[in-house]
């Protein structure tokens, strides 16, 4: 009966108006109650986790098609049907343009989609790689933490053995 009211509890499903009297009552609402939380929830964490994974790949692609050479070159030419003209690049402070700012002088490399492109991928290579090094620092500093754990852990009585005093030392040899 202890249980009943456990699970009932832990699970924030309540007792409500109507609740089970009998022994097999309570065995069935525990199971359907644990069943229903392990329906819920492991879809629930596979679909958040996709959903953050989306969410990252959909504000990487954002950014990307915010900087891409290809993409405002294609813009500006209207898809390759008119001849691309270079819209004036405002100076900008902090992810804010400055309109009364002078505009930068025009790219000279603007309408080559070679070199374009060759920016853009160099550009995706150097993301790529920054997010690589950002994780691989966080995972070796998780690491060193645990090694240095376990060596304070495993040396711990041979520093104590070797800050006692030798009487006690020789006490516990038996010299």
């Amino acid at each position: 009966m202890g249980w009943y009211w456990c699970v009932q509890t832990l699970t924030s499903v309540g007792y409500g108006d109507i609740f089970p009297l009998t022994l097999a009552g309570r065995v069935v609402a525990v199971f359907a109650t644990i069943g229903g939380v392990i329906t819920l929830a492991l879809p629930i964490t596979i679909i958040g986790s996709n959903f953050d994974e989306e969410y990252e790949r959909s504000v990487k692609l954002l950014v990307f098609q915010r900087t891409s050479r290809v993409i405002r070159c294609l813009q500006a030419s209207r898809n390759g049907t008119r001849v691309p003209r270079q819209p004036p690049v405002y100076k900008h402070w902090a992810g804010h343009f400055l309109p009364w700012a002078k505009p930068e002088g025009p790219d000279p490399n603007f309408a080559d989609q070679d070199y374009n492109i060759q920016a853009d991928v160099d550009m995706m290579v150097k993301s790529h790689f920054q997010d690589l090094h950002a994780k691989l620092k966080t995972h070796v500093g998780k690491m060193s933490e645990r090694m240095e754990q376990r060596s304070a852990s495993d040396l711990s009585p041979l520093v104590d053995a070797a800050t006692r005093p030798a009487r006690a030392i020789q006490r516990e040899c038996g010299d």
